[in-house]
């Protein structure tokens, strides 16, 4: 039986020892680099890179089977695009089909970003969104005063090189905004996260220099390009190779939406991009200030951190009632006598715990495998569309029983911390009960036989 050229390339690479392959990468995309630099003329060299990239991530994808393959095919289609419309582009002065192709390239690969993002988030993370948004209407600022603006309002260019420059620029940015989305959900950096940023960074900057090139007519703007262009691709095989690429693709939750000093450091910047263009441009003698979008960005960011200061505000009196509420089952759990009571109450502060998630029910289970009792339930039956979570009870690394929810909506991540900890009192309280009650039962005993 004939074997088919791709079976026998998955096995020569898995022949590899799985640490090498990223050096391998690394080692090959400087080859291609030099060659690219060295090469006389043409195009063959980013072609070639491209193809490489592209078969690179293809292989890892049918070798380590991951769930977001897609991403990843994505991913291996942009870098394909973007060689190919380089490589497609000439200098004229109209509208190319190469231009279109780069575009496409930079939405592909942010399509491919944002597969990964969608992967990876447990829930909707609103800060992280919003932050984005900042940044990305500082971006967008940045790039308008700085680039199109200045060529736009001369006059000097022609229309298919301005809509080519503008092409450029949507892709970069799209491609900025899913790139700052997915750093800023990471819990951790790892070296695949940091090799698809940093590829994603270089694309960025290649579309910037594309876009000066086109807007200026600079000729000799070919080996810069051709250079970004083999090193984001050598990231890009280098990340799809490392074995922490799986965990690019991974359920991982989201960091807390608190003001951490990173994200302090991007909404000052974003906030700061607008006026500080506009004093750049007084203090340079401009004729004309671009008043009308900085003061619009400046008000889009300055919206966007009204919110998130709102949203933040919110979060901390939900934090504060459920503290209160899980003080008041405290006292109630201290306070019963009895063991109905304490069920009673564990489930009544369940339900107003989890109360700003809809409708909620909570019940209490006692007991374990077929021996599991109901012993308390509050609230009442949801319809429709219901989301259950169960909060395990156990007592010195012993089950005894479980608290389960139903609500209308999914749980937060700070709802079930704080269930968890009335599970850790509803624990305290039953032992504490049962405890009293042997005692009792001894006195008793002792009392009988005096």
């Amino acid at each position: 039986m004939r074997t088919t050229p791709i079976p026998n390339m998955i096995g020569l690479v898995t022949a590899l020892p799985r640490r090498c392959y990223p050096y391998c990468g690394v080692i090959l995309g400087a080859l291609a680099t030099l060659l690219a630099l060295l090469w006389p003329g043409g195009d063959a060299p980013l072609l070639v890179a491209g193809l490489a990239c592209s078969a690179v991530v293809l292989l890892v994808v049918q070798v380590d089977f991951t769930k977001v393959g897609t991403a990843w095919y994505l991913l291996a289609a942009g870098v394909l695009l973007v060689a190919l419309g380089d490589a497609a582009n000439n200098p004229v002065q109209k509208l190319g089909f190469g231009d279109l192709l780069f575009t496409a390239g930079l939405l592909t690969l942010t399509a491919g970003i944002v597969l990964l993002v969608v992967a990876r988030a447990s829930d909707g993370d609103w800060g992280s969104m919003i932050d984005t948004a900042a940044a990305s209407a500082g971006a967008a600022l940045l790039v308008w005063v700085t680039l199109l603006a200045p060529k736009l309002d001369s006059g000097s260019t022609a229309s298919g090189v301005e809509i080519a420059a503008a092409l450029y620029c949507l892709g970069a940015l799209a491609l900025f905004a899913a790139t700052i989305r997915l750093v800023l959900g990471l819990r951790a950096w790892t070296f695949s996260a940091a090799l698809l940023c940093l590829s994603a960074g270089v694309l960025i900057a290649l579309a910037v220099v594309a876009t000066t090139a086109r807007l200026n007519e600079i000729s000799g703007a070919a080996w810069v390009t051709r250079s970004l262009q083999v090193i984001a691709f050598a990231l890009l095989a280098a990340c799809a190779l490392h074995p922490s690429m799986r965990k690019l693709g991974s359920v991982a939750s989201e960091r807390k939406q608190e003001l951490t000093p990173s994200r302090l450091v991007l909404l000052t910047t974003a906030a700061m991009t607008s006026p500080v263009l506009l004093f750049i441009q007084n203090a340079s003698g401009a004729k004309q200030l671009d008043i009308l979008p900085s003061v619009a960005c400046s008000i889009a960011v300055l919206a966007l951190v009204i919110v998130r200061l709102a949203g933040l505000v919110l979060r901390q009196q939900r934090a504060t009632r459920r503290e209160l509420v899980l003080r008041r089952a405290t006292r109630s759990l201290a306070s019963a006598s009895e063991h109905d009571r304490v069920c009673t109450a564990i489930v009544e502060a369940a339900t107003a715990v989890a109360g700003e998630h809809g409708r909620v029910r909570a019940s209490l289970l006692l007991g374990s495998g077929r021996s599991t009792l109901e012993f308390a339930t509050s609230g009442e039956p949801i319809s429709g569309q219901q989301h259950e979570s169960s909060t395990p009870l156990t007592l010195q690394d012993e089950r005894i029983g479980q608290l389960v929810l139903e609500s209308s909506k999914p749980l937060t991540d700070e709802t079930q911390s704080a269930l968890k900890s009335l599970a850790s009192q509803g624990v305290l309280a039953l032992e504490s009960l049962q405890r009293t009650k042997d005692l009792l039962d001894e006195r008793q005993e002792l009392k009988s036989e005096l």
